[in-house]
């Protein structure tokens, strides 16, 4: 005999039978009904939530006016899905297009690709030192970097030796240790950048520096920035590549060309170069 004490889901009591003891022993059994949904962890079922409230937020915090070129172009006016791989899209303006696929074609020398490496980069010094001194990486190598290979390859752009910006390194490394990594690894980054790059350093780097990042919503794709209109553009770039939620800054994304994004790592981690062939 059964007692249905609630609707769905309901407990019953039933004699159980298992056992031949005196008195009859009752068990609880708690009957769920099928057709409810199976319970999601609290991350799982917040997620998608928190993040669409903190593009919200982002979003409205930093509303403004579009930046124009010295042309009266749009930065950042066009994305494009990438011929061969869909999950990969292009930050670029309409007149960019047509020129990147001009560098396709007469590009032939191997370009070499830098991957997400942490504050481990000083390695990525090291191999860049050797390719320039060996002479496989020119003035006109095609470059490409996701993360701490972002940086590298600014570096590399700006014509800095990489024992400056091994330097430079150091002093990053000292002033985390002294006063901390956690949300203002962001700002330290940038005040290096600032000190190390060139005011030319956009010119330097467009068409053949390639920047990955990673656009969240709505789903995380990766994004490739290869045009840049300023210093302060190209180090918005290589710092979007390099967002690590909770290190660079106290909040779980950050905002790139009015684009939700974080670490280019994460969907890029050896992006692909203008070149032919890329080494990675």
């Amino acid at each position: 005999m059964a007692i249905s004490l609630l609707p769905r889901p309901f407990i019953s009591l039933r004699t159980s039978k298992s056992f031949n003891l005196s008195p009859r022993v009752l068990s609880l059994r708690l009957s769920c009904s099928s057709n409810i949904p199976e319970k999601r962890s609290f991350a799982v079922a917040t997620g998608e939530k928190f993040i669409g409230l903190a593009s919200r937020l982002l979003k409205r915090s930093n509303q403004r006016t579009p930046e124009v070129d010295d042309e009266g172009d749009r930065i950042g006016g066009t994305v494009i899905e990438d011929e061969v791989d869909p999950a990969m899209i292009w930050e670029q303006r309409v007149k960019d297009v047509e020129a990147e696929k001009e560098r396709r074609v007469i590009t032939t020398s191997p370009g070499f690709s830098f991957s997400a490496a942490g504050l481990l980069f000083p390695y990525h010094l090291g191999v860049a030192q050797l390719l320039i001194e060996k002479g496989y990486i020119k003035d006109t190598t095609p470059l490409a970097g996701a993360s701490a290979g972002a940086v590298v390859c600014a570096v590399i752009t700006s014509g800095s030796s990489m024992w400056e910006a091994l330097e430079a390194t150091k002093v990053l490394a000292d002033d985390c240790r002294r006063n901390g990594t956690a949300f203002r690894l962001g700002a330290v980054l940038r005040e290096s950048m600032e000190k190390l790059l060139p005011d030319d350093i956009h010119t330097r780097c467009n068409g053949r520096v390639r920047v990955a990042v990673t656009q969240v919503l709505w789903r995380p794709r990766g994004l490739l920035v290869d045009q840049f209109d300023s210093k302060s553009d190209l180090i918005n770039a290589v710092f979007t590549s390099s967002f690590i939620p909770g290190y660079l800054a106290p909040r779980p994304v950050t905002m790139f060309r009015n684009r939700v994004c974080v670490d280019g790592g994460l969907t890029l981690f050896m992006p692909p170069t203008a070149a032919t062939k890329t080494v990675t």
